[in-house]
């Protein structure tokens, strides 16, 4: 059976009361203390953590639910306005939406980050 740090600190507190050791027994006071600002600090770095994956995931959630698939390209509809193109490789493999760029040739579009050339039509 283990027994938690804090329980073990505890137990000692009431030891040293019992027999009368004030010093010694606000220095564990003290390193309890210590210990439990230490969790409370590591918990709440650890919520602030989850707390922005969750607000990724939904924004990226919410780009999903509007991505359509046309000429070789992702974009993106919000509403009646349609942004794009975006690479459909680097989606695919990173899972993030790469701007493409106009090419010379008209209709055609080049991802900055992977260098694929689609015909995009844009």
């Amino acid at each position: 059976m283990e027994i938690s740090v804090i329980k073990a600190l505890e137990k000692i507190e009431e030891v040293l009361l019992a027999e009368g050791e004030m010093e010694l027994y606000r220095n564990i006071a003290e390193v309890t203390k210590s210990h439990l600002e230490k969790e409370k600090l590591q918990l709440q770095q650890e919520a602030h953590k989850l707390e922005l994956e969750l607000v990724e995931r939904r924004k990226k959630e919410r780009i999903r639910q509007g991505m359509v698939f046309d000429n070789s390209a992702y974009w993106v509809r919000d509403g009646a306005n349609k942004d794009g193109p975006f690479c459909y490789r680097c989606w695919h493999k990173t899972n993030r939406l790469i701007r493409m760029n106009p090419c010379d040739d008209p209709g055609w579009s080049e991802c900055v980050s992977c260098n694929s050339r689609e015909h995009t039509g844009a």
